[in-house]
C-alpha cells in the first residue's frame, strides 16, 4: 500500500473500483496527520458498515479537534445506532465550544430516541445561546410534540431569537400549537432596523388554528405603538402582510401599513410577502415601487413580483426595470423578468442591452435573454456581440448564445469569434495580447460542439493560428469529437506548455480521446513538479490506466 495518498486520489480509487473501500480506509490510517481528516472526510460515503467501526476509531485518534469534528460530521450520516453512542461520546468530550457545537449539529439528526435526553444535556452545557439555537434546530425535527414544552421550556427565548434572525426556518413546521402564538411573537418583533423573515412568520402563521388568528392579528397591530416611527411602521406592516391570506378583509390595512413611511427595505419585504397570495395588490404595489428612490430596493421589488406579474402587467413591470438608473440593478431586475415576458417584449430589452454603452451589462442581459430568443430574434442578439468593446463581455455574450444560434448564424458566430485575433495582432502589451486570445480560445471552445462539418475546417485554422500553447491546445481538444486527427496536434501543444498547471489541465483533458497514448500523457505527468498538478492529472487518468501502470502513478504521485 502507497503511503501519503492525497485525499481526493483515494475516494476516487475507491468510487472507480481499483481499490477496494479498505484499502482506501488503510491508506487513510497511514496519510499524514494533517490530511487524514479530509481523507476520511471523502471517504465517508463509500465505506461498508463492516469498516464504520475503524473508521470511527481514527476519527477519534484524530489529534485537532477541528480535524476531529470535520471527521466525525462527515461519517454521522452513515452510522449506525450502536457507533452513534460512541460518536456523541467523541463530540462531548471536545474541549472548544464552537467544535462541540459544529459536532452536535451534525449529529443531531441522527440521534436515535435513547440518546436525545445525552444531546440536551449537551446542548444545555453550552454557553452560547446562538449555539444552542443551531444545535436545538437540528434536534426539534427528531423529538416528539409531547416531549417538546419540557425540553424546550428554558430554551424558547433563544430559539424565538433565532427564528427571528431566520437561523431555524425549521422549527415552526415542527412546533406544537401551545407554543405557536409566542413564537410568532418573537419571531414578529425586532429590535432593530433588519425586518424578520418572512419565511418564518408564514410558517408559523400557516400552522396556527383560527382561534389564534385574531390574537395575533392585535399583536400586528401593537407594534404601531412600540420602538421608533419608521421601525414600528415596519414591523405592522410585516406582520399585516404575512396575515393577509389567511384574513382577506385585512388586506386594505396591510397594504396601507406597506405604503406608510418606514424603512425602505421594509416596504419590499411587506409587498413581496403579499405578492404571492393577493395578486390584487400587485398593481398597486407597483406603483409603490415606481415611487422607491433607492435603485436596489426598486429592483428587489420588480424580481420579488416577477413570478406573480399578470400579462397585462409585464409592459408597466418592464419599464419601470428599463427606468432604473443604476446599469447593475436593472441588469438584476431584467434578468430576472426575461423568464416571464411574452416574445413580444423581448425586443424592448434587447434594444435596451443593444442602447447601453457598458459591455459587461450588455453581455449579462444578453445571456439572461438567450434561452427565451425565438430565432428571428437571434440574429439581432448575435449583430450585438461583435459591436461590445470589452473583449470579455463579448466572449461572454458569444457563449451565452452559441447554444441557441440555428446552424444557419453559425459562420456569422465563428466571425465573430475570429474578431479577437485582430485585437490580439493590435495590442501592445504582452497582457493584452494574452487576454485576446484567451477570450478567442473561449469563443471557439464554446462553439466546437454546434459548429457543422462545413465549418470545422475554419475553426481548426483559427485553433492553429493562436500563439498560446494552452489556448491553443484547448481549442483543439474541444474539437476532437468532431476531428479526432488532430488529437496528436493536441498532444504536442499540450506537452509543450511551460506552465506546469496548464500542462496538467491540458493533459487531464486529453485523456479521454488518448488511450492509445497513455504512457506518453504519464510521461509528461511525471515531469510536472508540483504535487498538486501530478495529482489533478492522476484523478482524471484513474479510470484509464492499467493496474500496473496506476501503481507507478501512485508512486510518483507520493513522490513530490
Amino acid at each position: 500500500m502507497v503511503a501519503n495518498i492525497p485525499s481526493k486520489l483515494i475516494a476516487v480509487l475507491v468510487e472507480e473500483g481499483r481499490w477496494t473501500a479498505a484499502q482506501g480506509l488503510a491508506s487513510v490510517q497511514q496519510s499524514h496527520a494533517s490530511s487524514r481528516a479530509h481523507a476520511l472526510a471523502a471517504l465517508a460515503p463509500y465505506l461498508p458498515e463492516t469498516l464504520l467501526p475503524q473508521a470511527l476509531d481514527v476519527a477519534r485518534k484524530l489529534q485537532s479537534e477541528s480535524e476531529r469534528t470535520h471527521a466525525l460530521a462527515a461519517l454521522a450520516p452513515y452510522l449506525s445506532e450502536t457507533l452513534l453512542p460512541q460518536a456523541l461520546d467523541v463530540v462531548r468530550k471536545l474541549q472548544s465550544e464552537s467544535e462541540r457545537t459544529h459536532a452536535l449539529a451534525a449529529l443531531a439528526p441522527y440521534l436515535p430516541e435513547t440518546l436525545l435526553p445525552q444531546a440536551f444535556d449537551a446542548v444545555h452545557a453550552l454557553q452560547s445561546e446562538s449555539g444552542r439555537a443551531r444545535v436545538l434546530t437540528a434536534l426539534v425535527p427528531h423529538l416528539q410534540s409531547s416531549l417538546l414544552p419540557q425540553r424546550l421550556s428554558d430554551s424558547r427565548n433563544f430559539i424565538w431569537t433565532q427564528t427571528h434572525r431566520a437561523c431555524a426556518p425549521g422549527v415552526p413546521s415542527h412546533l406544537p400549537e401551545s407554543l405557536l402564538p409566542q413564537t410568532l411573537k418573537a419571531a414578529c418583533s425586532t429590535q432593530s432596523a433588519s425586518p424578520p423573515p418572512i419565511g418564518a412568520q408564514t410558517a408559523l402563521v400557516s400552522r396556527l388554528p383560527q382561534p389564534f388568528i385574531p390574537q395575533v392579528l392585535a399583536t400586528a397591530r401593537a407594534f404601531q405603538r412600540e420602538g421608533n416611527y419608521a421601525m414600528r411602521e415596519g414591523n405592522c406592516a410585516i406582520a399585516l402582510a404575512v396575515l393577509a391570506p389567511y384574513l382577506p378583509e385585512v388586506v386594505p390595512e396591510a397594504l396601507a401599513a406597506a405604503c406608510s413611511r418606514m424603512f425602505a427595505y421594509d416596504r419590499v419585504v411587506a409587498l413581496a410577502a403579499l405578492a404571492p397570495y393577493l395578486p390584487e395588490v400587485i398593481p398597486e404595489a407597483l406603483d409603490v415601487a415606481r415611487h422607491i428612490r433607492e435603485a436596489g430596493y426598486r429592483a428587489s421589488i420588480l424580481i420579488a413580483l416577477a413570478p406573480y406579474l399578470p400579462e397585462t402587467l409585464l409592459p408597466k413591470a418592464l419599464d419601470d426595470a428599463r427606468s432604473i438608473q443604476s446599469r447593475s440593478y436593472r441588469a438584476m431586475a431584467l434578468t430576472a423578468l426575461v423568464p416571464h415576458l411574452p416574445k413580444s417584449l423581448l425586443p424592448q430589452v434587447l434594444d435596451d442591452a443593444r442602447s447601453v454603452q457598458s459591455g459587461a451589462y450588455r453581455a449579462r442581459v444578453l445571456a439572461a435573454l438567450a434561452p427565451h430568443l425565438p430565432e428571428s430574434l437571434l440574429p439581432q442578439a448575435l449583430d450585438t456581440a461583435p459591436s461590445l468593446w470589452e473583449a470579455s463581455a463579448r466572449a461572454l455574450a458569444l457563449n451565452a448564445l452559441a447554444p441557441h444560434l440555428p446552424e444557419s448564424l453559425l459562420p456569422q458566430a465563428l466571425d465573430a469569434a475570429h474578431s479577437f485575433q485582430s485585437e490580439a495582432d493590435c495590442a501592445r502589451s504582452k497582457f493584452n495580447r494574452a487576454r485576446s486570445e484567451f477570450n478567442r480560445a473561449q469563443a471557439l471552445r464554446v462553439l466546437a460542439p454546434y459548429l457543422p462539418e462545413s465549418l470545422l475546417p475554419q475553426a481548426l485554422e483559427a485553433a492553429r493560428s493562436i500563439q498560446s500553447e494552452f489556448n491553443r491546445a484547448s481549442v483543439l481538444i474541444a474539437l476532437a469529437c468532431s476531428l479526432p486527427e488532430v488529437i496528436p496536434e493536441a498532444l504536442e501543444a499540450a506537452r509543450s506548455i511551460q506552465s506546469e498547471f496548464n500542462r496538467a489541465s491540458s493533459l487531464a483533458a486529453l485523456v479521454p480521446h488518448l488511450p492509445e497514448v497513455i504512457p506518453e500523457a504519464l510521461d509528461a505527468f511525471r515531469s510536472i513538479q508540483s504535487r498538486f498538478h501530478r495529482t489533478s492529472v492522476l484523478l482524471a487518468l484513474v479510470p484509464h490506466l492499467p493496474e500496473s501502470l496506476l501503481s507507478q502513478a501512485l508512486d510518483a504521485v507520493c513522490s513530490v
